[in-house]
């Protein structure tokens, strides 16, 4: 929530009339501030994509987009499984001892980013507004969704934008903290491979 912080002061240039305002040789003008508080909407508009991306080579095989050797240190060392529907391809670890787990998700023949900004995510319930922030991953427009569900489990969701039309969600849950740095770096490692 942005504040905007506006000082009004009231400035007397000629006379000593004013009431509010007291005039002596050796004593400045009183400065009466005024505060006013202003709240800014959340955006329903992703930034344009400089830089477009095509991720549809890996729509058949999302694990290499995001590879079992990455995610192993991450804690998923089970291998990734894929699952390919129309407009949306992906990969998820699902670890059998935790509650962890990882979806790298690429949508495509929608604007997914704008969906986000738009608090339209397919399937999902809106997040919570102070959970979501507008952020760059290695130069592409993202929001990263972030939210404690539970003090042990720690949650978090970064949309990238690749075009108007392709997007990549990253949606990360780990016990303790550090989910968004992790998928932050997820997310980085994925626009890496994309640039090639």
């Amino acid at each position: 929530m942005a504040v905007l912080l506006r000082v009004v002061v009231l400035i007397v240039t000629i006379g000593c009339g004013l009431a509010s305002v007291a005039c002596s040789p050796d004593r400045a003008p009183e400065v009466e501030p005024s505060v006013t508080t202003a709240t800014s909407a959340r955006p329903t508009a992703p930034p344009n994509i400089e830089r477009p991306l095509d991720a549809s080579t890996y729509r058949d095989r999302m694990c290499a987009l995001f590879t079992d050797e990455q995610a192993r240190p991450l804690g998923f060392p089970t291998p990734g499984r894929s699952e390919a529907k129309p407009g949306r391809s992906q990969c998820f670890w699902l670890p059998l001892e935790t509650s962890a787990h990882m979806e790298v998700t690429l949508y495509e023949g929608i604007d997914f980013l704008g969906e986000v900004y738009r608090d339209n995510r397919p399937g999902d319930p809106p997040w919570p507004k102070e959970s979501w922030k507008p952020a760059l991953i290695a130069n592409q427009p993202a929001v990263v969704l972030g939210s404690e569900y539970a003090s042990a489990d720690n949650l978090c969701s970064i949309a990238v934008g690749l075009s108007t039309t392709q997007a990549v969600d990253i949606s990360l849950r780990i016990k303790g903290e550090g989910a968004c740095a992790m998928a932050t770096g997820v997310a980085e490692a994925i626009v890496n491979r994309l640039e090639g």
